[in-house]
């Protein structure tokens, strides 16, 4: 998953709920609204992340974990729930990056290249959703999409969804990546955890 996910944070928001009812063989769309809600009830407890050298602090809930990181290009922080049964081969990711870009980068210009990247890269790559929002007041540009997995031997089809602003020549990205049949269950909570995103300096 680790994979996976450093491939989701490097390239790309919420999915819109009628096209995951559409195609959950499980689940009503009712029911799994449902379920989010009651879930996102029970993690409501949070932590607050703060990195100084980065100047960035966000919440997460209590009961997941967090990993740092670092590589010589960007810095990663992710944030997961703790696995509840051993099948749980792809458990939900959150994934902050902090990546230094040229200078003269603009958002619409990493956007374009980063959507050029993922259509390459990602089998099945399929965009869902793109549009213009904010992230800790700044502007920023959020995407959802749908894509295969790169690894052989998971045998999941994934969605992805990555809210990314630029400040001062640095790219702030925030991705979520779930295997589709769960994406619903942990919107709610990852919605939580961007909008609870600061920069400190």
């Amino acid at each position: 998953m680790s994979k996976i996910l450093f491939t989701g944070s490097i390239l790309i928001t919420i999915l819109l709920l009628s096209l995951i009812g559409k195609n959950n063989t499980m689940f009503s769309l009712q029911d799994q609204k449902a379920r989010s809600q009651s879930f996102a009830a029970t993690t409501s407890k949070v932590l607050i992340y703060t990195n100084p050298n980065h100047g960035i602090k966000i919440q997460y809930p209590v009961n997941w974990t967090l990993g740092e990181h670092p590589y010589t290009d960007r810095f990663l922080v992710d944030f997961t729930p703790a696995l509840k049964n051993i099948s749980d081969t792809a458990p939900a990711t959150v994934t902050l990056s902090v990546e230094t870009v040229k200078q003269n980068t603009t958002l619409n210009g990493f956007t374009s290249a980063t959507l050029d990247k993922a259509k390459q890269s990602l089998p099945g790559f399929q965009l869902i959703e793109s549009n213009a929002t904010t992230l800790a007041g700044t502007p920023a540009h959020k995407i959802t999409y749908a894509f295969a997995s790169t690894d052989p031997s998971v045998q999941l089809p994934f969605l992805s969804m990555n809210v990314w602003t630029i400040k001062q020549s640095k790219v702030y990205n925030i991705s979520y990546t779930e295997a589709k049949s769960n994406y619903v269950k942990y919107l709610p909570i990852v919605q939580n955890i961007i909008d609870s995103f600061k920069f400190t300096k």
